[in-house]
């Protein structure tokens, strides 16, 4: 029982700092004026434009994730691992630089030569992600992924406006039901190996944690992450952080905070029924749906 409260609290508390960095990028993004194009393909004025752009988005994690199927299933492991380390480090160099950027040049008002040294302290940075995500580094890879998760959370807020702002989350979370029970995702896990090492024959059970938590980096990169025992993928910590910092960018700092409290009660929600029935859950659908509602009655 202690475990599992340990477990509960390491993870909430995972969640509250990718949710708390996703609002303060979002409020550097604002600060400096950048530009940021907007997400709406179709149009952005009724609730069929909204569905049609959160569509496109749902069918183009269904190819991607059937695209790595196709790439264990042919043996093709190096081109997997090349994608799947490869694409989300690169987001996190292309955001956090940007973040970078705009905290040493428009808010601190710094120099372009200390602009610079930071330019390459997030290069070095990345170069040492890859690293930990290769030798199993589980601190540095965990914290990475909170830091590309709220990065991502937090341009999504601000690139993402109503209706489209509402429909994306509640058409993921309708997703994520399907793909945790049948879709492409369950179907990536299950032909994906996760090597349990020699620990497992010999019945340790934390050095076998350890062993499938680091062997769950090397493989899926930074699309996932197992923290308290939990194995969380990128999307449930990206749409937590995105209402929170949404509930920012629309209506404050108050509106943030409900977000934020209606989404983790949500999780909590969600992990006392996984912790009762021990049965596989995704982990969008109760926490996006009370913070969906929160954001659009506060």
């Amino acid at each position: 029982m202690k475990e599992e409260k340990r477990n509960t609290y390491l993870l909430m508390a995972s969640f509250v700092l990718t949710e708390v960095l996703a609002l303060i990028f979002a409020n550097n993004i604002l600060v400096s004026q950048i530009p940021v194009e907007q997400y709406e393909p179709f149009g952005n004025e009724n609730v069929v434009q909204a569905s049609a752009n959160s569509g496109i988005l749902i069918v183009s994690v269904i190819l991607f994730t059937l695209f790595l199927i196709v790439m264990i299933k042919m043996k093709l492991r190096i081109v997997f691992r090349l994608i799947a380390i490869g694409m989300p480090v690169f987001f996190l160099f292309i955001l956090l630089e940007q973040q970078l950027g705009i905290l040493s040049l428009q808010i601190l008002n710094l120099s372009a030569e200390v602009s610079n040294i930071l330019f390459f302290l997030a290069l070095g940075y990345i170069i040492l992600v890859v690293y930990s995500i290769l030798k199993g580094l589980q601190f540095v890879t965990t914290t990475a992924f909170v830091l590309i998760c709220s990065l991502i959370g937090s341009y999504l807020a601000v690139s993402i406006s109503p209706p489209t702002l509402f429909i994306l989350p509640v058409a993921f979370a309708l997703y994520d039901i399907y793909a945790v029970f049948r879709g492409p995702l369950r179907t990536l896990i299950k032909v994906m190996p996760i090597t349990r090492g020699k620990a497992a024959k010999s019945g340790k059970q934390k050095t076998v944690g350890k062993n499938i938590t680091a062997d769950l980096h090397k493989q899926f990169g930074l699309m996932l992450a197992r923290i308290g025992g939990f194995t969380i993928g990128a999307g449930d910590f990206t749409f937590y952080s995105m209402l929170v910092a949404a509930g920012f960018v629309l209506k404050g700092m108050l509106a943030a905070v409900a977000v934020g409290i209606a989404i983790n009660a949500g999780v909590l929600v969600t992990l006392w029924i996984l912790q009762k029935y021990k049965k596989p859950l995704p982990g969008l659908p109760i926490p996006i749906g009370l913070g969906i509602v929160t954001l659009i009655l506060v």
